[in-house]
């Protein structure tokens, strides 16, 4: 069940990262673009992406949600680093409902029609927050990495064999786990 749990994070997690750091990209080759072509890529690209995002969001959410209450006694270690990833995540999720939704009603809805004298601001101000939404989408990825990664290993002293028993602690839990689940 754990190693479930962690698939389904790192994956939902590492396509939201993805697929925002692409929409990052786009966004910034679009920049010199007229007023019409920017609202005739912008349209049916957030209708396009609206469902399949959410339904990525939701999973990367949910399970990463899930992951940290399996581990809260069971591996304290990982637990911040969850955590971490779980806020950055809702964090991206309260920028795209409060900032971003909103503006693509605006393109999808509105600009068909009439494309608005303050559009280059809209757009800047879509793309700023994209750029938020897609940092803390990579950070969340690489918090659940560290989290997932097994501890580093230093040479050998106590605090060493001390990060070894807690490996082996780890590696005994996922064993259990498996045997389990």
């Amino acid at each position: 069940m754990t190693r479930v749990v962690w698939s389904a994070a790192l994956t939902a997690t590492g396509l939201m990262a993805g697929i925002m750091a692409g929409g990052v990209l786009t966004a910034r080759a679009m920049l010199g673009q007229p007023a019409a072509v920017y609202a005739a890529v912008a349209r049916p690209t957030h209708q396009t992406f609206a469902l399949p995002m959410t339904a990525v969001a939701l999973v990367a959410i949910a399970a990463t949600a899930t992951l940290l209450t399996m581990l809260w006694r069971r591996r304290p270690r990982r637990v911040a680093a969850t955590a971490v990833a779980l806020l950055c995540l809702l964090g991206a999720i309260a920028a795209t409902l409060v900032v971003n939704v909103p503006i693509n009603g605006q393109m999808i809805h509105e600009w068909p029609g009439r494309i608005p004298a303050d559009w280059a601001q809209v757009r800047d101000r879509w793309n700023t927050w994209h750029v938020v939404r897609a940092a803390l989408s990579i950070i969340a990825l690489g918090c659940l990495a560290a989290a997932r990664a097994p501890r580093f290993r230093a040479p050998r002293s106590s605090t060493a064999i001390d990060a070894d028993a807690a490996d082996d602690a780890d590696a005994a839990d996922d064993a259990d786990a498996r045997r389990a689940g």
